[in-house]
């Protein structure tokens, strides 16, 4: 993804070698927010991208580019059975996890 000087990006997840890795989620200052799984600073797995205007893409991602789902133009989409669907709540309820122990870290690290 291509970041302008002005955006600003916040990532709350799991980190490997100073890199996003494991799980997490990533909003950008223009109103973009992936949810998923990351590996090197990528997207990379299972997840979600919510885009500014509403429209969600969702499936497995390899090095940022979604190789097998879907793209809705609507945040309000019907829900389909199977696997593919499994691993993507699956992926959004970890990163969810990991966001919310990230910054619980984070306010303990600046209580001290």
């Amino acid at each position: 993804d291509v970041i302008d000087g002005n955006m600003t990006e916040c990532y709350s997840g799991e980190w490997k070698n100073d890199k996003r890795c494991g799980y997490g989620i990533c909003s950008r200052s223009d109103g973009l927010k992936y949810i998923g799984e990351w590996f090197n600073n990528k997207k990379n797995g299972y997840g979600q991208t919510i885009f500014p205007e509403g429209s969600v893409e969702e499936g497995k991602y390899k090095n940022n580019i979604l190789v097998a789902g879907e793209f809705f133009k609507s945040s309000i989409f019907a829900m389909r059975a199977g696997r593919l669907r499994e691993q993507i709540d699956s992926a959004v309820s970890e990163a969810a996890k990991a966001s919310q122990i990230a910054i619980q870290k984070t306010e303990v690290a600046m209580n001290r």
